[in-house]
């Protein structure tokens, strides 16, 4: 873990080595003109009242850290909190799949202030959560050193620094080329997990400025289930208090228990097995293939005797997203006239993520809003019931097993663990800032105005199936002559159409004649093999396709600053720093155009995020140092700072800190403050377009709580106390219960 150094230790060295030093802002200096992270003002020491802590690039090195997101995520300073990396997989997550996000002190990304050399780093990744900067971003050979503040800076910084300020760094001071690489081969090698970085830095110092440019390639090739034998067979691990045997979900035998699970926690997939529903009396039991073969069926209602996980697909699934970064970052300055100190800066960083996923999936007919029919109803064929009730889904589904329908089952269901998805994301960031500086000939008094553009274009895939096309490729009926066999399933022996060749009936016109452009290709999810899983490359090519969005993320800054002393007091120079800042963001997210029609199958509907804001700022800070180097008063200090801020969308507030410190000695030092911050909405949560989905999987131990207690027991008056009031919820009167969704907007959460 990089070593973290305290204000105290900090007190200890507090002038820097001459020549040899960059300030919070990434600007070299040489002396009196040090800026430390959580404050403006000028200073000539690098003490600072505020709790910072130093992460510098020897503890990196030291560490072995593959990237400046994990030397940000790996360290003590941010343990305790849940940081987004590249194993949030399947999750919709700040950033996207495979984005790196840190917060401070368990209050999340949205509320740390990511900034590099002392300037906001803007939101980067894929789909409409962009509400935090992702650290893929970041380049990882010229970074000097990370100044973490662990501590509320919204009056000094904006509403996005309420949890802390991270500031990262970059060299100023190098001559001559640096060829850097590094690599990270576990010793269980395994296929995954490896990392290697290239990079290359060449910078340039001259007596009225310098320049750096550096180039970097960072590969990590992911992590695979099947890679560690840690992950090859997650299991329950419950146990019963009273005798200590293992318990939850087991295997077919009843005894060991199973690999990939999913009858409490959702690990595993159910799969390769059927549902047989008798609509009659509401029966539904659930069979599994005896050796493959579909005139044979075995009772799987027990969790434990259904079939057990695919592993090749498991085995496949991965637990850390592949990455690869290429980053050119560049930096320079150019004093145009020394006795003013005018000077010309600016920076410039590019970076372009590509990444993905492989998960597992599964094809059951939850997302169908009809069933497969079989066998008869109240003696009536489904067909007989689909004229009485002028029906066209009732019908006798051709490819329904005999073995089924010989159970008393009328209706069927599949549980197919279907070949694994992948998911993609392409993400393109660049960040540009241009400024002049220099001083206004009064005292020590200096400016800096600055102009900052960021910009992120990601685009985002995964491969889907729309439930359009696998509801027409469950509409099966006769192929007329001349069908093309790759539009064509023979029904199986043992089946209700045996022998007969069908296609989909969208293929044909209103005439059963076969049309030009048909394509659709009918699904048979009861053929053993499907059910297993195998389902047929021209099945697949129909049924699958890439479902892709896009994102636009674009922030613009500008800020003014006046910095210096006014006075002297008994311990030191009155220091102050004042200046505005306005800032416009935009975001516009398209997601795919199955999600915006509600066409995902098993999946949820989406639609287009879209907003700007405008925020104008004011601030400013005083810091009155009262007394130094006296009996009992090594230091003692005063701190002030406020900050005007408008929302457009939000409107005005102010905020401030009030703050002191004394040192009786160097070693003791004690100190206090006092202020208000206030967090504005980001866009996401202002303009998100109404979203359905799923919530992620887990244990709730109110699941069914109804059947297993009974009232007056803790575990039912309990859970019927927290989700009574939820349950069987019709608001609207529709009819229907209430399908939750998640919206933006003025005061929603």
């Amino acid at each position: 873990t990089p070593v973290e150094s305290t204000p105290a230790e900090q007190a200890e060295e507090e002038t820097p080595p001459a020549g040899e030093t960059t300030n919070a802002e990434g600007e070299p200096v040489s002396e009196g003109a040090i800026v430390v992270t959580g404050s403006r003002i000028r200073r000539n020491t690098y003490n600072t009242p505020s709790p910072v802590d130093v992460i510098t690039r020897e503890d990196a090195v030291l560490a072995g850290s593959r990237s400046t997101a994990e030397v940000l995520q790996s360290s003590t300073i941010t343990s305790g909190s849940a940081q987004i990396s590249p194993t949030f997989l399947g999750f919709v997550s700040e950033g996207g799949p495979a984005a790196n996000t840190v917060g401070l002190r368990g209050l999340g990304a949205s509320r740390t202030l990511i900034m590099l050399n002392g300037r906001r780093l803007a939101p980067a990744g894929a789909g409409p959560e962009l509400i935090a900067a992702d650290l893929n971003v970041l380049p990882t050979a010229v970074v000097h050193r990370i100044e973490v503040l662990r501590e509320g800076a919204s009056s000094v910084y904006g509403s996005d620094a309420i949890a802390g300020v991270i500031n990262i760094i970059t060299d100023t001071k190098l001559d001559g080329l640096t060829l850097d690489f590094y690599t990270n081969q576990p010793i269980e090698h395994g296929g995954g997990g490896r990392t290697y970085r290239a990079s290359g830095v060449f910078g340039k110092t001259f007596d009225r400025g310098h320049i750096l440019a550096s180039l970097e390639y960072r590969q990590t090739t992911g992590l695979r289930v099947g890679d560690r034998d840690e992950f090859r067979c997650p299991k329950d691990l419950w146990t019963d208090p009273a005798t200590g045997a293992p318990t939850g979900h087991f295997e077919p035998d009843l005894v060991t228990p199973r690999c990939f699970p999913f009858q409490y926690e959702v690990i595993g997939t159910p799969q390769n097995y059927i549902l047989g529903a008798d609509l009659a009396t509401n029966a539904v039991n659930r069979y599994a293939y005896v050796n493959g073969d579909i005139n044979q069926l075995r009772l799987v209602n027990d969790f434990g005797l259904r079939p057990l996980a695919r592993l090749d697909r498991e085995f496949g699934t991965h637990v850390y997203s592949p990455i690869k970064t290429v980053t050119a970052y560049v930096n320079g300055a150019y004093e145009i006239n020394p006795d003013s100190e005018l000077e010309l800066y600016g920076e410039a960083l590019f970076t372009t993520r590509r990444s993905k996923q492989e998960s597992t999936t599964q094809i059951t007919p939850n997302g169908l809003a009809r069933s497969l029919y079989g066998g008869t109803f109240f003696g009536y064929t489904w067909e007989e019931l689909g004229e009485i009730y002028g029906n066209p889904d009732y019908f006798t589904f051709p490819f329904f097993p005999d073995s089924l329908a010989a159970t008393g089952a009328n209706a069927g269901g599949f549980f197919i663990s279907a070949p694994n998805i992948m998911s993609r994301q392409k993400v393109d960031f660049f960040r540009g800032n241009a400024g002049i500086r220099g001083n206004l000939g009064f005292g020590d008094l200096r400016w800096d105005a600055n102009l900052q553009w960021s910009e992120t274009k990601s685009r985002y895939s995964v491969e889907g199936i729309r439930t359009t096309k696998i509801d027409a490729a469950l509409r099966p009926v006769l192929a007329p002559s001349g069908t093309p066999d790759n539009l064509v399933v023979v029904a199986r022996p043992g089946t209700a159409g045996a022998g007969n060749r069908y296609t989909c009936a969208s293929n044909l016109d209103s005439n059963g004649n076969l049309l030009a452009d048909a394509e659709c290709v009918p699904f048979d999810p009861f053929n053993p093999d499907a059910v297993f899983g195998d389902l047929p490359q021209n099945q697949l090519d129909w049924l699958y396709d890439d479902q892709v969005g896009h994102t636009k993320f674009r922030q613009v800054t500008g800020s003014v600053i006046v910095d210096g002393s006014l006075f002297r007091l008994p311990g030191g120079p009155f220091g102050f720093a004042a200046g505005a800042e306005f800032r416009r963001d935009r975001i516009r997210d398209v997601p795919p155009a199955a999600s915006l029609e509600g066409d995902v199958y098993n999946g949820g509907a989406a639609g287009i995020t879209a907003g700007k804001d405008r925020v104008f700022e004011l601030f400013g800070e005083v810091e009155a140092p009262l007394l130094r180097d006296r009996t009992l008063f090594h230091d003692l200090t005063l701190l002030a700072s406020a900050r005007y801020t408008n929302y457009k969308s939000y409107g005005s507030t102010g905020t401030y800190r009030l703050g002191a410190q004394w040192a009786p000695v160097q070693e003791i030092r004690f100190r206090g403050s006092y202020g208000t911050a206030f967090r504005a909405p980001n866009l996401f949560e202002q303009f998100v377009a109404d979203q359905t989905g799923f919530a992620p999987a887990g244990s709730d131990p109110c699941d069914d709580f109804a059947s297993k207690s009974a009232p007056g027991q803790p575990l039912y008056d309990n859970c019927l106390s927290q989700v009574g009031a939820f349950l069987n919820q019709d608001t609207d009167g529709d009819g229907t219960f209430d399908n939750w969704v998640a919206t933006g907007g003025p005061g929603v959460i």
